[in-house]
């Protein structure tokens, strides 16, 4: 696997659901990052994926049942977190679960699949660190959504736990519920992503020179 970009499936890359949504224009980003120039958004955005990676991993070890509070400094998203947990998730699924699609071709790693406290069908979740909510959000957990239907497992929900870096201590969820029209924004994106790396230039083939009848 190129984390980030591809899974290898049966000898195959599969791009990640992530990957794919890159394709996606993002304005608000763009103008973000002309407000305040490459070099600090390069080190703001290394700083908040550093973030990012530490809550998840601490987060993933409540969804195992092990809750690791080790890593100082994160108390505030950490208990935030596991109080939202323990009051409304009843049951765990599978927590970083690998979700393939091998009619359409892709692959991800959702966060948590898990039944809710006033449900009986499993839901999609996924842990967002942003400070503001994304718009290709609904169309990632559809991905997810759309692998886990082919794998055998129907998610009737669609759910995405924030808790911003700015602010420790707060939790937002986000509920997407119109499941067919973003699945197919989703497959869109998907042939508009593929249409994108047929255009890349290609490398050249590496030159073969003979001698003597022999390559």
């Amino acid at each position: 696997m190129m984390p980030g970009r591809s899974y290898r499936i049966d000898g195959t890359d599969y791009p990640s659901v992530t990957h794919v949504l890159g394709v996606l224009a993002k304005p608000a980003l763009a103008r973000w990052r002309g407000k305040i120039g490459n070099e600090e958004a390069d080190k703001i955005s290394r700083e908040a994926t550093e973030l990012g990676t530490r809550v998840h991993r601490a987060c993933e070890q409540i969804n195992l049942g092990a809750p690791d509070y080790d890593d100082a400094g994160l108390e505030a998203f950490t208990m935030t977190y596991e109080r939202w947990f323990r009051e409304r998730v009843r049951y765990v699924v599978g927590a970083e679960k690998l979700v393939v699609s091998r009619r359409y071709q892709f692959a991800g790693t959702c966060d948590l699949v898990a039944i809710m406290d006033d449900d009986d069908a499993p839901t999609l979740i996924d842990l967002k660190t942003s400070n503001s909510a994304g718009d290709d959000w609904p169309l990632q957990l559809a991905g997810y959504r759309l692998a886990l239907r082919e794998m055998g497992v129907l998610c009737g929900r669609r759910l995405v736990v924030q808790i911003p870096s700015r602010k420790p201590g707060t939790l937002e969820t986000h509920e997407y519920a119109d499941h067919d029209r973003d699945e197919r924004a989703f497959r869109n994106a998907l042939q508009l992503w593929r249409w994108s790396e047929a255009q890349r230039p290609q490398r050249p083939a590496a030159l073969r020179f003979t001698f003597n009848g022999r390559a």
